[in-house]
């Protein structure tokens, strides 16, 4: 009762399979385990569950099943929750791919027309008091009546795109006011990709996430002001955000170019976390929130996902660059590095080039550390084969916007990652970030491989301090492989702390909480408070 799954069908009444469809029947058709008289059950395709008045609740279609920014969503659950407000006749929530960015969008039918729908703000509203953040739609589409098809079923094809307009909110337009205001509204347009925004707008009700504020943080640095992730999560409009928003003194300076403040505050020593394979910082968010208060937490990005700059090809380069922009921020130690995957490597390169220097490293801190079976080291990381490759990704993102990959290139690179349906139309498309992202993956890919086939004849391991949060619903001899590499590669056994969660996942919920109270242990033992930097 209460679980949801997929609805199977069985009984005299169940028809024998498609005409003419054999592969569709074996697919729709199986064996029904609760008779044992080669009977068989009907796969629906419907997700429902059990009430406890017996009765059973469509949920939707399983092959509606959608992912969104790592989080798999039904849509038929959201548009439930969509027609019970009383404003609204149908709901209709697709996926939508624009400019390289995957998003939720609801399609509706007020069941007034001269009334209208409802403000976004109160449709955000309306829905958080059941559904979670994730799965509250981006983008609201009024509809005098959703477009059919000639047999009278949903035309999906024909729902218009969204238009690039402020939509209606709770609050009345207001224009910026300070420079810093300017800015970040400007800023704010760009990334939302809206004609204006209002100071008194929230980020995340224009359409915004957590990928968003990745861009909009790094394109406010670039034009003059300092911000924090952490100060963007608490203060979604420009008004609140622009008073924050230090005006940067050391322009002169060259930018960082890796190091991304993600928690702003005076508790030193801050958490320097090293990006996984793909690069991106933005997931580490739920792990700086669980810290205790004022504690400071960078997130080091990988080099090449922003404009021209230009990937780092090893471990120990990318490791010696991040290492250069920690010590501009905290000259003096201890240091904690914490990585994520395939950043557990550069984390524990930065601890052990920062000891040759003669600093204090308090810890290596390898959340979902991994592991991949030990092959001989070739000479140099990339090869011309994948030279070749990352050639032709570096002319697509210097060309015309709109530049796509050769289909077999295209396929050569796909075979280093496991993108998201989204991330794949993206890359198909041509888009930029995706393209980047694409270069980065494949570029740590090789940096991984090579580094760790060095592990035992490198320039010596490392024998500082390492902590291992080994994910706990992982399969159990794929924790015993990790353990087993990790010994090998260490001079000193690592301490091993099991954490919730699998290894794609261990960054965030009860995986987060639980890594981030250890974490907070741990400075709290070394804590001093400093000025604000």
């Amino acid at each position: 009762v209460g679980v949801v799954g997929e609805l199977f069908i069985g009984g005299s009444g169940v028809a024998r399979g498609y005409g003419g469809r054999p592969e569709l029947t074996a697919e729709r058709f199986v064996a029904d385990p609760f008779a044992g008289d080669g009977s068989r059950l009907y796969r629906s395709g419907d997700r429902v569950r059990w009430l406890p008045e017996g009765e059973l609740e469509f949920l939707g279609r399983v092959d509606h099943q959608v992912k969104i920014r790592g989080f798999r969503v039904e849509p038929g659950e959201i548009e439930a929750a969509l027609r019970a407000h009383p404003a609204i006749e149908t709901a209709v929530v697709v996926a939508r791919e624009d400019d390289g960015d995957r998003r939720l969008v609801a399609y509706l039918v007020p069941g007034d027309l001269e009334s209208g729908l409802p403000s976004t703000s109160e449709l955000r509203a309306f829905l958080l008091e059941s559904l979670p953040e994730h799965l509250v739609p981006a983008v609201f589409v009024e509809l005098a009546a959703v477009p059919l098809t000639s047999n009278g079923k949903l035309d999906r094809a024909a729902l218009p795109a969204p238009e690039s307009v402020r939509p209606e909110l709770a609050v009345e337009f207001a224009a910026p006011r300070t420079p810093a205001e300017e800015i970040l509204a400007g800023v704010w347009a760009e990334v939302l990709g809206l004609e204006s925004v209002g100071v008194t707008d929230n980020f995340f009700e224009l359409g915004g996430h957590s990928l968003l504020v990745a861009q909009a943080v790094a394109r406010t640095r670039a034009a003059g002001y300092d911000i924090s992730v952490t100060q963007f999560f608490d203060h979604p409009t420009v008004a609140a955000l622009a008073p924050l928003a230090r005006a940067r003194e050391d322009l002169a300076r060259p930018e960082p170019r890796s190091l991304v403040e993600i928690r702003r505050g005076t508790v030193l020593p801050a958490v320097f976390c090293v990006h996984a394979s793909l690069g991106g910082v933005t997931e580490f968010s739920e792990l700086a929130a669980a810290l205790g208060d004022g504690q400071r937490f960078y997130g080091l990005q990988a080099r090449g996902l922003v404009d021209d700059d230009r990937p780092l090809e090893t471990i120990e380069e990318m490791a010696a660059a991040y290492l250069e922009e920690v010590l501009a921020v905290q000259p003096e130690g201890p240091y904690l590095f914490a990585a994520w995957s395939m950043g557990c490597y550069v984390a524990v390169e930065m601890a052990r080039q920062a000891a040759a220097q003669g600093r204090e490293v308090a810890g290596v801190f390898m959340v979902g550390p991994p592991h991949h079976e030990l092959r001989k080291r070739q000479r140099r990381p990339i090869d011309r084969r994948t030279r070749k490759l990352l050639d032709r990704l570096d002319h697509a993102i210097r060309a015309e916007p709109g530049t796509r990959l050769a289909p077999a290139v295209e396929e050569e690179v796909l075979e280093y990652w496991e993108p998201e349906a989204g991330e794949v139309a993206a890359l198909r498309a041509g888009a930029k970030q995706q393209l980047r992202t694409a270069r980065a993956g494949l570029v740590n890919y090789f940096a991984e491989t090579h580094y760790r086939a060095g592990l035992h004849d490198g320039p010596g391991a490392y024998d500082g301090r390492v902590v291992l949060y080994m994910p706990e619903d992982d399969p159990a001899v794929a924790n015993e492989a990790v353990l087993g590499q990790w010994r090998t590669g260490l001079a000193r056994e690592p301490e091993v702390v099991p954490v919730p969660g699998l290894h794609k996942t261990v960054i965030r919920g009860d995986g987060a909480r639980t890594v981030g109270s250890f974490l907070s242990a741990e400075i709290a033992r070394r804590e001093q408070s400093i000025d604000e930097i």
